[in-house]
C-alpha cells in the first residue's frame, strides 16, 4: 500500500518537472496564446453584373436629356455595363421623379434628378421628398439668367427694372412656371428689386427664348445653358447666380447690379431610390465621380454651357434638403398650397 502512494507521488513529481522544463525552454515566457483569426477583408462585390437604366424626368433632346446621355457614356466605361437613358417627361418631371423614388432600391434603376424641380413637384404631389432618394453625386448646375433680344430697348439690368419699377405689371417677363425653378427666379427678383412684371407662362426654355426673339415678351428667365445657341439673338443682362461662370465671366450677377440677393440654378445629379445596400451605393459614388470629372466629360459638357463642378453625394443632398426648407416661403405664389 505504501509502494503505491509512494508511486502515484513520483508520478505526480514528474509531470511538474517536465511542465518546468517545457516553460524554461521557452525562456521563462507564459506559453503564448494562438492567434485569432485575422478578419477577412471585403471582397469586390459582384456590381453590376446587368446593364443599368437612368431616368430622365424630361423629353429627349432637352437640356437635362443631352448631359444625361454625355454623362451615360462616360459612366459606363468606369462601370463597365450599359448605361440605358429612358425618357419619362411629363408634369413637370414629377413623373419620372416619382418612377425613380418608387423603383427598386437595387442599383440597377438610377435618376437625373432635377433641383429644385424635384422640391416643388414633391411638396405639390406628395409622392417623394428629398428623403427618397440616396445620392450620388451632382456635376450640373445650371444658373438663372436675365436675357432680353438682340436690339432691345433695356440695355442693362438697371434699365430694366428702373422701368419695372415705374409701371408694375406692364413690362413682359416670360419663363417656365408655375412649381419651376425658373417661375422661383422671379419670385426671387422681384422681391429682391421690389417690382412686378407682367407673367407669360412657358413649358420649357425654348418656348422662353422663341418668346422674347419674337417679340411676345420684353425679358425671359432661363437657364444659362439655353445661351449658348442663341448667343446672336439675345443677350445676358445678369446671372442670378452667388458668382459669375466661368465660361461667360463677362456677365455680371444681380447681386453686384442690385446689391441685393437673388439666386436660382438648376442642379442636375444622380440619385437612386432610398435603401441602396451600402457596397452598392459606394460603387455608384465611386464610378460616378470618375467619370464626372474625366476631362473629355468636361470638355463636353463646356461645349454645351456647364461650367465644371463637382458635388458628391453628400453634398448634393445637403443642397437639396437646404432648398427644401428655403422655398416654403413661396408656397402659396407656387402654388404648392393647394
Amino acid at each position: 500500500m505504501m509502494f503505491k502512494k509512494k508511486g502515484f507521488v513520483l508520478a505526480i513529481a514528474c509531470v511538474l518537472i517536465l511542465s518546468f522544463l517545457a516553460g524554461c525552454s521557452q525562456g521563462g515566457q507564459p506559453a503564448q496564446e494562438e492567434p485569432e483569426e485575422q478578419a477577412q477583408q471585403p471582397e469586390e462585390i459582384d456590381f453590376p453584373t446587368k446593364p443599368l437604366e437612368l431616368i430622365v424626368a424630361f423629353s429627349a433632346g432637352g437640356p437635362t436629356d443631352v448631359p444625361a446621355r454625355i454623362l451615360a457614356k462616360y459612366w459606363e466605361e468606369e462601370l463597365g455595363q450599359p448605361i440605358v437613358v429612358v425618357n419619362k417627361p411629363g408634369a413637370q418631371g414629377q413623373i419620372g421623379h416619382a418612377e425613380t423614388a418608387q423603383a427598386k432600391p437595387d442599383g440597377y434603376t438610377l435618376g437625373f434628378l432635377n433641383v429644385p424641380i424635384l422640391n416643388l413637384t414633391g411638396k405639390r404631389s406628395g409622392i417623394y421628398d428629398p428623403s427618397s432618394f440616396d445620392y450620388i453625386g451632382c456635376n450640373i448646375i445650371d444658373v438663372g439668367a436675365i436675357m432680353v433680344p438682340k436690339g432691345s430697348k433695356y440695355t442693362t439690368l438697371e434699365e430694366l427694372l428702373e422701368d419695372a419699377k415705374a409701371r408694375p405689371g406692364e413690362v413682359l417677363l416670360t419663363c417656365n412656371g408655375p412649381a419651376t425653378d425658373d417661375y422661383l427666379g422671379l419670385l426671387e427678383m422681384q422681391d429682391a428689386a421690389g417690382v412686378e412684371f407682367g407673367y407669360v407662362p412657358q413649358t420649357d426654355d425654348a418656348g422662353t427664348i422663341t418668346a422674347i426673339m419674337g417679340g411676345h415678351a420684353d425679358v425671359g428667365l432661363a437657364n444659362l445653358s439655353n445661351y449658348v445657341a442663341h448667343q446672336a439673338d439675345v443677350v445676358v443682362l445678369a446671372l442670378l447666380s452667388d458668382e459669375r461662370s466661368v465660361k461667360f465671366p463677362d456677365i455680371p450677377t444681380f447681386e453686384e447690379i442690385t446689391g441685393k440677393k437673388a439666386t436660382y440654378a438648376s442642379a442636375r445629379g444622380l440619385g437612386a431610390p432610398k435603401g441602396l445596400p451600402d457596397e452598392v451605393l459606394a460603387k455608384l459614388r465611386e464610378t460616378f465621380a470618375k467619370a464626372a470629372q474625366n476631362p473629355d466629360l468636361i470638355a463636353d459638357f463646356d461645349q454645351i454651357g456647364f461650367d465644371e463642378i463637382y458635388w458628391t453625394g453628400e453634398e448634393f443632398e445637403a443642397y437639396t434638403v437646404e432648398l427644401e426648407n428655403s422655398i416654403d416661403k413661396w408656397e402659396e405664389k407656387l402654388g404648392l398650397d393647394s
